[in-house]
């Protein structure tokens, strides 16, 4: 398996799913825009590739931060699986990520804390709220 680093946008909410051995899976869909250029007319476009990822995990509660459109930074491993279509019958290939972490991913239309906005004074993260 090729390990893999996506930064996109969760194309649904996290669905949570109890395993028989006490763990857990969170299954999410992500999707990253890529620029391709057109050979022929030398135009680029932006294409969407999607991921569907399988978070293995015992504590589930960041499921509640996942949600449809947010922007997301996942590290995993890739695994590609190849089936027949049903519409067409021709040979598709489904990118699957087995997730190893996951942290949030911040756009340029987002604010960002300066270094020195830290109100509580800590500097080492312990009052974060975030369980990751």
């Amino acid at each position: 398996m090729a390990k893999i680093v996506i930064v996109g946008n969760l194309g649904n909410d996290a669905d949570v799913r109890e395993l028989d051995n006490g763990q857990s899976v969170i299954n999410f869909s992500v999707a990253e825009n890529l620029k391709k250029l057109n050979k022929t007319t030398g135009e680029e476009r932006m294409i969407s590739q999607w991921y569907k990822c399988s978070y293995f995990v015992r504590n589930t509660s960041i499921a509640q931060y996942l949600k449809k459109g947010k922007r997301f930074v996942v590290f995993g491993k890739l695994e590609v699986e190849k089936f027949e279509s049903k519409n067409t019958g021709n040979v598709d290939v489904s990118l699957n990520v087995v997730v190893e972490n996951i942290e949030f991913a911040h756009t340029d239309s987002e604010s960002r804390p300066s270094s020195d906005a830290n109100t509580t004074g800590s500097s080492n993260g312990a009052d974060n709220d975030l369980p990751f």
